[in-house]
């Protein structure tokens, strides 16, 4: 009886390219940044990265404002990648991380889904979550608005921290690869 031969070859080569992936810092930044963080914020004397934190962060600034999360609360709920509704997010995250090697295209998919968040969340007055304009606050607003046209979409479309959208357009991601 001829003799067998019992060793297994094993080939590490994709588990090698995965740690590899693994390796590479990198870090994705959702919020307000660069040039747009210090931007002046249209009538109010702040700017965008002062606004956005008194609507973050409430307490921290010493004023009677109810928090208004446009950042951490919606993307803490709906990016929660553990939830059977973000399921196939989860799957095609995932698929370019690990089958495609490729992180940076991991991170720039979860970025974009992250500002789409992040901007539903303007359009949806927080998911519906903020609490509403004060009726004195909103009379005073419908009134410095110069023309009856615009006053009155403006009454009618009363979106809370969208009026001249510069805090929502100075929101932005940030890619950083560290070596």
């Amino acid at each position: 009886m001829a003799e067998q031969d019992s060793s297994m070859k094993f080939s590490n080569k994709n588990l090698d390219e995965i740690i590899k992936v693994l390796r590479k810092k990198i870090i994705l930044r959702i919020g307000i940044m660069g040039a747009d963080a210090q931007a002046a914020h249209e009538g109010s004397g702040l700017t965008n990265a002062q606004l956005g934190t008194i609507h973050e962060q409430p307490d921290n600034d010493g004023k009677k404002i109810p928090k208004r999360s446009f950042l951490l609360e919606p993307l803490q709920e709906k990016l929660n990648l553990t939830t059977d509704e973000n399921k196939y997010l989860r799957k095609e995250l995932f698929k370019r991380y690990f089958d495609d090697k490729t992180p940076e295209k991991f991170y720039k998919a979860l970025g974009t889904k992250a500002l789409q968040i992040v901007d539903q969340a303007f359009m949806t007055n927080g998911y519906n979550q903020w609490t509403s304009l004060s009726q004195a606050y909103l009379k005073c607003k419908i009134n410095s608005v110069k023309s009856k046209k615009k006053r009155a979409e403006y009454a009618k479309n009363n979106k809370i921290l969208v009026r001249s959208g510069a805090l929502k357009r100075s929101i932005s991601m940030k890619i950083i690869k560290q070596q």
